[in-house]
């Protein structure tokens, strides 16, 4: 018996071993030790043992009590925890003809990294030019491709497990999961081994049970209380304290951004040498990024209205002075680098900015002295009489061309020419085209599948568009040339099965899709075979997410269906109602659209791609005892369904059914409990209440605080201590006490009586209803996955009225026997006298007879 309930016993998470053998020593030293001082203190231990033991069972029996009713409430096991998802990407050097397919589920993310790529490689000014229509990279709306199964997002326990040796790749992992019915069996199975093992511990037989019983029962009983008592955890805010808290801690000055600005500038450059002249409006104490990274030049001496006493610091590669509010004039002075070019950039951007700079050339100042994002200088070359500065051959320049390519239902190529070099000389030469590439942009001079590229001595970029035909191979060459490089880079729509040969491609490790980018050197070659696979028979319609939700009203009910689809092909898209719904509003990403009905069928025209569609009826149905949610039909199986309930506040929720992870209505264990509770308190004898009238209180006690209960027993028991032979023999100073006690304790159970009575004439019953998120009057439920029907939740209710006139019989039956129980009550209370004082043992009351009690 004690190796099948330690074996079931000591896994558990709340399971304490230590209380067992702080009880089984005194047992065993009991036997060995004879009469005397030292075995009445064993006995002690061994009494002492047996509290502790009942305080660490009850509420271990309690959670097992209620995993046999609801395991959706089980406790995690010990490690249980999250893992996280790791991904891996294979460097594309190591693959051998690697094959590009775009899934289904990550053409939109494809379609943002190429953008963003886009952006960023092209510049603001070409931008508008490389402006597409995203629409490309989906897939043919005629074809038919599988959107795939849905994937649960519920999540339960997990536990951890690992070796602390090596493994080979022959050994195996294999589970063993048993079910729900199976779990239930060995709860069962683990509370009578463990009550027999206690049985036996104490060497209980059958004929000894009710004497130990007796003898043990105050004992035990307030021990079962204090093990029920819930700890006290501390309070913490609320949600809108804490998002209270959050904005004042992220609260911005009203001053900041615009708390200083920078109207002008005044800027003179020399062979190497700066000064800047910078004036600073600040309407607060702040600190002001002066213009220029410091990388640029090598500053040596900074002045804050002409004194060198200023707070300076190197942020981001600027330097920032810290002035106070007011208008200011700081001066920096810097040595410039032996260099040919460099730039000035801003953070905080001056209004106005101006330049003497004798033997540079300046760009990037507009009108009136009025700054662009950066500034741009290259030092001037002496030249000969009569030739342009600008006609200077001492560098030449280089550019790098950019083709992104993307093959969607149109294929099509964007070309991006950026100048690497610095500006300040025009730039003429041709580039190649793709085989079969057809340039779209205007203006652009194509001959012999070359295309003229000009840029001028300031400008940056220059781009096109084109579209070439559609071939089973594409052949990307660079030219060797050194006036320019190239890059190439590839988004393909899931339509299209892509095999990469030649040189290898790029990924970047940063982005969670692969996309691959070229980067050759002059003659190399990449060769790209293009094949569209045939479409394998499958589902074409993924329900991802179905939320349904239902409010009940006395005469009626309202739902709410929101489901997040995918789908690869345009078609009409079924959901069946309720016959006698009245359809109240229906939308298509978030659109209204007009309702068509055919019988008990809504039907929505879906499109290819992610899509929501949000519908809601109403039912004129009054509400019954039973209460289900209404019948739900879709055409394929869904995933990821949360239902939920609002109850009315007329109603009193007895029991719900549906999904294992949903509510769970705890009061019949605690009624379980009580049962068990009132057995036990019945046998102990001297105690005015028998077995039904245990249990009718304890129900009632339910409805309040544990505590408020906690009080109500300890008066009970300690009056019956009071009137017991042993109380008698006490000292004078303990009878006095426990008489103070007992009064005290005899007010605060008429307010807990109260407090029961007013609760459940004009409150709310109190169900213990939790699990999966749920409360009184909203229940919640969650399937993982549903084949054509929506889970059949509901639950089992009755009026409010029908709790308040059971509590009326129950404050009728409390006043009945409440008079039995004080006089009871107060025949313990004056047993042998009310006080004792030092030489008398009462003073105005004669002893009571043990005979003359009741």
């Amino acid at each position: 018996v004690a190796l099948v309930a330690t074996t079931l016993y000591y896994h558990e998470p709340t399971a304490t071993m230590w209380p067992w053998f702080f009880l089984l020593v005194p047992l065993a030293l009991i036997r060995v030790i004879p009469e005397g001082r030292f075995l009445k203190i064993v006995n002690l231990w061994k009494w002492g043992a047996l509290g502790v033991l009942v305080v660490c069972l009850v509420p271990f029996y309690f959670q097992q009590i209620q995993g046999l009713l609801y395991p959706q409430l089980e406790t995690k096991p010990m490690g249980a925890g999250s893992f996280a998802r790791s991904s891996e990407v294979t460097p594309a050097s190591s693959m051998n003809a690697p094959a590009l397919t775009a899934p289904m589920q990550e053409r939109t993310v494809l379609q943002d990294t190429f953008s963003s790529q886009m952006k960023g490689k092209a510049g603001s000014r070409g931008r508008a030019v490389l402006k597409r229509d995203i629409s490309n990279l989906r897939y043919d709306a005629k074809s038919k491709i599988q959107t795939g199964p849905g994937v649960p997002t519920w999540k339960w326990n997990e536990v951890r497990f690992g070796w602390s040796s090596s493994v080979s790749k022959e050994q195996t992992i294999q589970p063993f999961i048993i079910s729900g019915w199976g779990n239930r069996i060995i709860i069962f199975l683990r509370l009578v081994a463990l009550t027999a093992l206690f049985a036996m511990m104490l060497e209980w037989k059958k004929s000894q049970i009710l004497k130990k019983l007796r003898r043990a029962g105050p004992l035990g009983a307030m021990l079962l209380f204090l093990g029920m008592t819930e700890t006290s955890q501390g309070q913490i805010p609320d949600s809108d304290m804490l998002q209270l808290l959050k904005e004042r801690l992220l609260e911005v000055s009203d001053a900041y951004p615009n708390a200083a600005e920078i109207p002008h500038v005044k800027l003179m450059l020399g062979e190497q040498k700066l000064t800047m002249d910078v004036e600073v409006h600040a309407a607060l104490q702040v600190a002001v990024p002066l213009p220029g990274k410091v990388s640029e030049w090598s500053p040596q001496r900074v002045t804050l209205n002409g004194s060198t006493r200023a707070t300076i610091q190197r942020k981001d590669g600027y330097l920032w002075v810290v002035v106070p509010k007011g208008v200011h004039k700081i001066r920096q002075e810097a040595l410039l680098p032996n260099t040919s070019e460099w730039e000035m950039s801003f953070i905080l951007k001056p209004k106005t900015i101006q330049v003497e700079a004798s033997g540079w050339k300046v760009t990037g100042i507009q009108t009136n002295n009025i700054p662009e994002n950066q500034l741009f200088f290259v030092k001037k070359k002496k030249t000969e009489i009569g030739q342009a500065s600008y006609d200077r051959n001492d560098f030449n320049p280089v550019l790098r061309v950019d083709r992104y390519l993307e093959l969607g239902l149109v294929w099509q190529v964007r070309t991006v020419v950026q100048r690497l070099s610095p500006l300040g000389k025009a730039v003429s030469v041709t580039i190649p085209l793709i085989h079969g590439e057809n340039v779209l942009t205007s203006n652009r001079v194509v001959k012999d599948e070359m295309i003229e590229v000009r840029l001028g001595s300031n400008q940056r970029q220059i781009s096109w568009e084109s579209e070439f035909a559609i071939t089973p191979e594409i052949r990307l060459q660079a030219k060797e040339t050194t006036t320019y490089v190239e890059r190439w880079h590839l988004v393909a729509s899931p339509v299209w099965n892509i095999e990469l040969s030649g040189l290898p491609p790029i990924f970047n490790q940063k982005q969670q899709e692969l996309v691959p980018v070229w980067n050759p050197w002059p003659g190399e070659v990449a060769t790209l075979l293009v094949l569209r696979p045939e479409a394998v028979s499958g589902q074409t319609t993924t329900i991802r997410e179905a939320n349904y939700q239902m409010q009940i009203a006395t005469r009626h009910t309202q739902a709410t269906l929101n489901l997040d689809l995918e789908c690869s092909l345009g078609e009409d898209f079924r959901v069946g109602v309720p016959l006698d719904a009245e359809i109240s509003n229906l939308r298509h990403n978030g659109t209204m659209i007009p309702v068509r009905r055919e019988n008990e069928s809504v039907i929505i025209p879906v499109q290819p791609g992610k899509q929501t569609i949000d519908l809601e009826w109403r039912v004129d149905r009054p509400l019954g005892t039973v209460a289900k949610m209404d019948a739900v039909t879709l055409p394929v199986e869904s995933s990821n369904i949360a239902s939920s309930m609002r109850v009315p506040g007329s109603r009193w929720v007895l029991w719900t059914f549906g999904p294992t992870q949903g509510p769970a209505v705890r009061f019949w264990s605690v009624f379980v409990f009580a049962i068990l509770f009132a057995w036990l308190l019945s046998r102990i004898p001297g105690l005015p209440l028998r077995f039904y009238e245990w249990f009718l209180l304890a129900l009632g006690l339910t409805q309040v605080h544990l505590v408020a209960a906690i009080f109500v027993v300890s008066w009970l028991l300690l009056l019956r201590y009071r009137g017991s032979d042993a109380f008698q023999s006490i000292p004078t100073v303990i009878h006095n006490a426990t008489q103070v006690v007992i009064a005290v304790l005899t007010v605060i159970i008429f307010g807990v009586f109260l407090a029961i009575v007013n609760e459940g004439l004009l409150g709310r019953p109190e169900m213990f209803i939790e699990g999966n998120g749920s409360s009184r009057t909203n229940l919640i439920w969650y399937q993982p996955s549903e084949e054509a029907f929506l889970p059949s939740s509901g639950m089992i209710s009755v009026s409010i009225w029908v709790y308040r006139v059971l509590m009326l019989a129950w404050a009728l039956w409390l006043a009945l026997v409440l008079i039995q129980w004080l006089k009871w009550a107060w025949m313990q209370f004056r047993t042998n006298g009310y006080w004792k004082s030092g030489k008398t043992n009462s003073a105005n009351v004669p002893p009571i007879p043990r005979s003359e009690k009741n």
